[in-house]
């Protein structure tokens, strides 16, 4: 295999024409540098420098192998650098996966604050069902996932590592007509109709029975559509009470549906599968904004 720093003993040695000098701008002895470019000669079994009083000059065989070496220099220069970006997340690629609560909730700030930061960064973001961004984990397509833990009911080649709570909680707009009661009794609730998503991910779907009253049902996985809808009309939103603390628009009903309901969320990776740094990074600003959204 080709040392690099010999190829770049030869191209400096070609552009300086003399050993002491090229030597000195190597910071390598000049018997080094000697040395060095008789390996590469006796490699090649040609001579590659005339030697005179005068200095070292290319010769007709070594031309153009010194334009071939120069390009290799900058190609391995240029990977080096990438190499360090890379390391540090500035470039590169990353794919995740996160279910629509999770996306509604962290998925905003987090993209603006890579946008920011990494903008030679691709980043692909998924919104989907726990059970199909777990298998495209499996499949090695998205890097990680963010779901709620009780959707995966497959957890072979998975590692699964909690990042947080949602709370759930009935929100309406602050002029609904139920937002400023207390104490409020299921009878209330049913005549206003029930927005919410159809995707388990959301924790809705495992709630089941224990569905809070209602009189009628708008089932929609868009959390920016719901969100829409239950802020001009008066119908309810169950959905994560971090919806009302980012969304002055939003309030939680005073309605003891089930207090200790919630939706524990997890972080899913494959196993034997290390995190790229931006995809450590990317995981760490979800779990801020599952955290910020809890509160």
């Amino acid at each position: 295999m080709m040392d690099l720093r010999k190829l770049r003993h030869l191209v400096v040695l070609a552009d300086v024409g003399n050993f002491t000098r090229a030597a000195h701008s190597l910071h390598i002895s000049q018997p080094a540098l000697s040395r060095s470019i008789a390996t590469l000669e006796d490699h090649c079994g040609e001579r590659l420098f005339e030697r005179s009083a005068e200095g070292a000059i290319p010769t007709t065989f070594c031309r153009p192998l010194i334009a071939r070496a120069r390009r290799m220099l900058a190609d391995a220069d240029r990977f080096e650098r990438d190499l360090n970006a890379s390391a540090r997340g500035e470039i590169g690629r990353l794919s995740f996966g996160a279910g629509p609560l999770v996306a509604a909730l962290t998925f905003a700030p987090m993209l603006q604050q890579l946008a920011r930061e990494r903008p030679g960064l691709e980043v692909r973001a998924t919104i989907g069902p726990g059970h199909v961004l777990g298998e495209a984990v499996r499949r090695d397509e998205l890097e990680f996932a963010v779901i709620a833990q009780d959707v995966l009911a497959d957890r072979d080649g998975l590692i699964i590592e909690e990042v947080g709570n949602q709370t759930l909680a009935v929100l309406v707009r602050t002029g609904h007509p139920l937002a400023a009661r207390r104490g409020l009794q299921a009878e209330d609730l049913a005549a206003y109709p029930l927005a919410t998503g159809s995707a388990p991910d959301q924790g809705e779907e495992s709630a089941g029975a224990a569905l809070p009253p209602n009189g009628g049902l708008i089932v929609c996985d868009s959390f920016t559509i719901l969100r829409e809808v239950v802020a001009e009309s008066d119908a309810m939103w169950l959905a994560s009470i971090g919806f009302a603390s980012r969304n002055a628009g939003l309030v939680p009903l005073d309605f003891d549906w089930d207090a200790s309901r919630s939706t524990r969320i997890v972080r899913v990776r494959a196993v034997g599968r290390t995190l790229s740094p931006p995809a450590r990074e990317a995981s760490m600003l979800i779990a801020a904004g599952i955290a910020s959204g809890a509160r």
